[in-house]
């Protein structure tokens, strides 16, 4: 009795991660998170991460990217050819192209974020905090010492 309550509990619960994972096939979203998040840190965060952020712009959180920087906004949510990002990492001739220095991504890492811009340039809601790292984090009230009013 119990091993078939047993086999029918494990077969709904295949037959439901199976479903889910259909589902989540047929919406063709990417992942900023899992992603292109990786490939922005591979190759861009060690000038444009939470300890340095050339040109004010920042790609380690989906919020700070989606601002942009000094060059204005570096994504054009829907519009990848107009997205100051993707033409930096295709080294299109009006921008600079970035990495700078090897190495660069290859063409299916910006085939994804191409894609990744065309469908919306969407980031987790969590994503829309900035954080507080570094520098801005060591100015905050909370962690100055404790000093006792005269």
């Amino acid at each position: 009795m119990k091993i078939r309550l047993v086999w029918r509990l494990m077969f709904v619960c295949v037959v439901a991660a199976m479903l889910g994972e259909g589902v989540r096939a047929e919406e063709g979203e990417i992942d900023f998170a899992n992603q292109v998040r990786p490939i922005l840190l591979k190759y861009c965060s060690e000038c444009h991460g939470a300890k340095e952020q050339k040109s004010e712009f920042r790609v380690d959180l989906g919020s700070r990217l989606l601002e942009g920087g000094n060059s204005g906004a570096a994504i054009e949510p829907g519009k990848p050819e107009e997205s100051l990002l993707l033409k930096s990492l295709m080294g299109a001739e009006d921008v600079v192209e970035m990495p700078p220095k090897d190495p660069k991504p290859s063409p299916e890492e910006i085939a994804l974020i191409r894609e990744w811009i065309a469908k919306g340039a969407k980031v987790p809601p969590d994503e829309t905090l900035p954080a507080m790292e570094g520098k801005e984090k060591s100015k905050h009230w909370s962690f100055q010492p404790i000093i006792r009013p005269n």
